[in-house]
């Protein structure tokens, strides 16, 4: 696929931004405003890994709407103990270094834009660190901390206390520097007396810089208004890139030593979040929770991941994409499904229902997920494969069911059929359809009644059955709408 293209899709995700501004404002706000907890590094640590607010209400209120065009959207979070401390440096080389005083930290919160093309290599990189503090000072500065508010409004680079003692990096300057850098103040409160987040951008000057609310600051993010760019290569020289893949690696060492992630970097990051469409694994805390001791302190990561499986290269021939880029054994039980021909009726549905669930079990323990398994199955238009994926679904019913739709009009045996309808019902349980994605999946179901068996028949009834009563549910102005 050519850069032009890549660039466009790119643009169009950022033209659906725009389209849903105030929900994007709202939601921002609102995931803050559910912190209740106290103290400025609780109040991170609880927005990056707390359960209904902060990151996981992000992902519960703004994906769906975010996801067009056959992207996937998530959010996710890492927290660490270990706050990366630097020495700001007050002049340019090749003048001996003037450090500050003292060190201090490089920032409280990283807020991290990717945009992922559909093998997961990385197309856009963006992103700005935060000092946070629980409120603005009074008088001449926003920030009045002696070393922080230099390190920000002024100083041209610094040098690593920690993390990567001794070594020197470059901070961007002029306008780009605004996009890089800002302020977080965690614990303003409305008129109403709930949480007012509020990003600042520099300098720290009370004449100076900019106020805006957190929704505000998240919806110019999304949109490329904020955060500066990063080139996509690790190895990278741009003076904003070095710092952001050197914390970048910091959360990723910290990780891989908290959790079995199999690979290093980014890569492992991702790994780990693999599951895009699900937002049941979004973040880790290599805390574990514990109380911070006076003057504790913790980095935090905040991933915004943008997939989209329509960005790929397109000169790499199509039939080189697929099973071999599964585990050869998952590959072997597929074949192997298709070659199950026990006479008796009851043995086989029973060996059929239990290679599919190994299958299923398989692909989300090697963290492939649903949606990937229907992608690959619909690509060789392989019905063990495409069992597979239903199976899963059903063991993993948060999934976006969109991918084994396109699959199913593949699927000729009853059993498979069977399975698909299973799928379909438990996605129904668990995600949100609408009316008209409904109808389509009910459409294919009413394709399998030609030459349908009695089990096959009934379960499409059932489905039929629960989205009527969906529908009777759903308000009249909604209905009528439909």
């Amino acid at each position: 696929m050519t850069i032009t293209k890549s660039k466009q899709r790119i643009s169009d995700f950022q033209s659906h931004i725009n389209s849903n501004a105030q929900r994007i404002r709202d939601a921002g706000n609102e995931a803050w405003r559910l912190v209740k907890t106290k103290g400025e590094v609780e109040i991170v640590r609880q927005f990056l890994v707390g359960r209904g607010r902060g990151t996981d209400y992000l992902n519960a209120n703004l994906t769906k709407a975010l996801g067009t065009g056959g992207r996937v959207v998530k959010f996710a979070s890492i927290f660490l103990h270990q706050v990366p401390k630097v020495f700001g440096i007050t002049n340019h080389p090749p003048a001996t270094p003037s450090k500050l005083p003292a060190p201090c930290e490089l920032g409280d919160l990283q807020t991290l834009f990717l945009y992922l093309d559909r093998t997961k290599n990385v197309r856009q990189v963006r992103s700005v660190i935060f000092q946070a503090k629980l409120n603005p000072a009074g008088g001449a500065y926003v920030i009045d901390h002696p070393e922080q508010r230099p390190l920000y409004d002024t100083c041209p680079r610094f040098v690593y206390e920690s993390v990567l003692k001794g070594e020197f990096r470059d901070l961007p300057g002029g306008h780009l520097r605004e996009r890089a850098l800002q302020y977080l103040f965690v614990d303003e409160r409305s008129a109403q007396g709930d949480r007012l987040v509020r990003v600042r951008t520099i300098p720290a000057d009370a004449g100076s810089g900019a106020f805006e609310n957190y929704g505000e600051h998240l919806l110019r993010f999304l949109n490329d208004s904020t955060g500066l760019d990063v080139p996509p290569s690790a190895t990278t020289k741009d003076t904003w890139g070095r710092v952001v893949w050197d914390m970048i690696n910091h959360v990723a060492d910290a990780v891989s030593k908290a959790t079995p992630v199999r690979k290093s970097g980014l890569e492992g990051l991702l790994d780990h979040f693999n599951h895009f469409e699900s937002h049941e694994e979004f973040s880790i805390d290599t805390t574990n929770g514990e109380p911070f001791g006076n003057g504790g302190g913790g980095f935090g990561l905040q991933l915004i991941i943008v997939w989209d499986p329509e960005l790929g290269d397109e000169n790499a021939r199509r039939t080189e994409r697929p099973r071999a880029s599964l585990p050869q054994e998952l590959g072997k039980m597929a074949d192997e499904y298709l070659k199950i021909n026990e006479p008796d009726y009851n043995k086989r549905v029973q060996l059929k229902d239990k290679l599919a669930g190994e299958m299923a079990d398989f692909a989300l323990r090697n963290k492939i997920s649903p949606c990937e398994l229907a992608e690959v199955a619909l690509h060789f238009k392989h019905e063990g494969l495409i069992v597979a994926a239903a199976a899963a679904h059903v063991m993993k019913p948060g999934y976006d069911p969109s991918h084994l739709l396109r699959a199913a009009g593949y699927a000729t045996r009853k059993h498979v059929q069977f399975k698909i309808i299973q799928a379909f019902r438990a996605a129904h349980e668990r995600i949100n359809l609408s009316h008209s994605s409904r109808k389509a999946y009910l459409d294919v179901a009413k394709g399998y009644l030609n030459g349908a068996d009695a089990p096959l028949k009934r379960a499409i009834e059932q489905l039929r059955q629960d989205w009527i009563k969906a529908d009777d549910e759903q308000p009249k102005h909604i209905r009528q709408s439909h």
